[in-house]
C-alpha cells in the first residue's frame, strides 16, 4: 500500500450499558512518509478542490437572493444560506470520530455523494421549501468534506511538510469564501441562480475522481454492528443540537428585528444548555 500506514489503537467503548472490549479504532498520527510524491501533489490538488467546492457552497448564494425570490417568492429566502451554515457547522465535530471507527473512506464518500445529489436537487427545485431543504443537506455533505480534507492531510503528510499542505489547503478554502459572493452574483446574472448549485457537479466530480482512486487508508477489520455500537450517539446528537439552536437563535435574531421578541433568546438559552449537557455527557 502506498499510503503511510496508521496506528491503530485499543480502546474500551461502552455505549448505552453495553459494552465493546478491546475495539480497534483508527488514530490519526503524524505520517511517516512512503507516499509516492506524485500520488500525493494528486490528492492535494483534489482535497483542494474539494474544499474550495465545500466553502464555495456555503458563500455563493448570498447575492442570488433576489434571483431566487423572482423565482421562489420571498418566504424565508435568508434560510437558503442559512440552512447550509447550521447544517455544516453543526455536524463538523462527528465526522472526526466517525472515521476513526469507520474508517476514512466511507465518511468521505458520503460528504461527496451528499453534496453532489443535493447540489442537482437543489438546482432544479420547484419551490422555497425543497431548495431550503436540499441546500440543509448540502450543508452535511460539506460538513463531511470540511473535516476530512484535515483529517486526511494529517494521515498522508509527514509532520515536517504538514504546514506547507495546510497553507494550500486554508489558502482554497480562504478562496471560496471570498470568490462566492462576486461569482454568484455574476452567475445569477448571466445563467441563473439554479447555477450557483449546479457549478458543484464538475467541481465535485473532478475532486472525487482522484480521491477515491488513491486515498486507501486502512479501515477497522471490526464488524459494522460492532462499528456502530462505538458511536457515542448521544453525545454527537447533543452537539449538533447545540450548535443548530445557537445558530438558529443568532440567525433568527437579525432577521426583521426579532430581537425584540423572545423567541431568539429561547433559542440561544436552551442550545447553550445543550452544551452544558454535552459536557456532563462527556
Amino acid at each position: 500500500m502506498d499510503m503511510a500506514s496508521s496506528q491503530v489503537d485499543e480502546k474500551h467503548v461502552q455505549h448505552q450499558g453495553s459494552s465493546v472490549s478491546s475495539l480497534t479504532i483508527l488514530d490519526s498520527p503524524p505520517a511517516r512518509g512512503g507516499i509516492n510524491p506524485d500520488r500525493l501533489g494528486i490528492i492535494v490538488a483534489g482535497l483542494s478542490v474539494l474544499i474550495f467546492s465545500a466553502t464555495l457552497s456555503g458563500t455563493i448564494v448570498s447575492t442570488s437572493t433576489e434571483s431566487i425570490k423572482s423565482s421562489h417568492g420571498e418566504d424565508n429566502v435568508t434560510w437558503v444560506a442559512q440552512a447550509f451554515l447550521i447544517s455544516s457547522t453543526a455536524l463538523q465535530p462527528t465526522w472526526g470520530k466517525f472515521s476513526d471507527i469507520f474508517g476514512r473512506r466511507p465518511p468521505l464518500i458520503m460528504g461527496l455523494c451528499l453534496l453532489l445529489l443535493f447540489s442537482v436537487i437543489a438546482g432544479f427545485s420547484v419551490n422555497m421549501t425543497m431548495l431550503i431543504a436540499a441546500r440543509a443537506i448540502m450543508g452535511i455533505g460539506a460538513s463531511s468534506s470540511l473535516a476530512m480534507v484535515n483529517i486526511i492531510i494529517a494521515d498522508i503528510v509527514p509532520i515536517r511538510k504538514r504546514g506547507k499542505y495546510m497553507g494550500i489547503i486554508s489558502a482554497f478554502n480562504g478562496v471560496g469564501q471570498v470568490i462566492g459572493p462576486l461569482l454568484g452574483g455574476v452567475i445569477s446574472d448571466k445563467l441563473s441562480w439554479r447555477w450557483t448549485n449546479f457549478i458543484n457537479v464538475p467541481l465535485v466530480i473532478v475532486s472525487a475522481i482522484p480521491l477515491l482512486i488513491y486515498v486507501k487508508l486502512p479501515n477497522p477489520s471490526l464488524p459494522l454492528k460492532t462499528k456502530f455500537r462505538a458511536v457515542d450517539w448521544k453525545g454527537a446528537a447533543l452537539l449538533a443540537l447545540a450548535i443548530s439552536l445557537l445558530l438558529y437563535g443568532v440567525n433568527a435574531g437579525g432577521e426583521n428585528n426579532a430581537w425584540a421578541k423572545p423567541q431568539s433568546f429561547v433559542f440561544i438559552i436552551v442550545g447553550i444548555l445543550m452544551f452544558v449537557a454535552f459536557s456532563f455527557c462527556e
